[in-house]
């Protein structure tokens, strides 16, 4: 079984809304970051970043 698919059991142990799902997504993005030496994401950041947008209204 590869981490995916670990992952994914987790995923439905740990889902519970739109929230969480985001929060659940961000974790396994950084876990392969890590992996990767790349910087971290910061999840408490998600909507800002994939759902509201920056308050400055920049894109990057």
């Amino acid at each position: 079984m590869d981490d995916l698919e670990k992952g994914g059991k987790r995923l439905e142990d740990a889902v519970t809304g739109q929230q969480t799902l985001s929060r659940w997504l961000c974790e396994r993005h950084n876990e392969v970051n890590e992996m990767q030496g790349k910087p971290l994401f910061d999840c408490s950041r998600t909507d800002e970043r994939w759902k509201d947008g920056p308050a400055d209204g920049s894109c990057n």
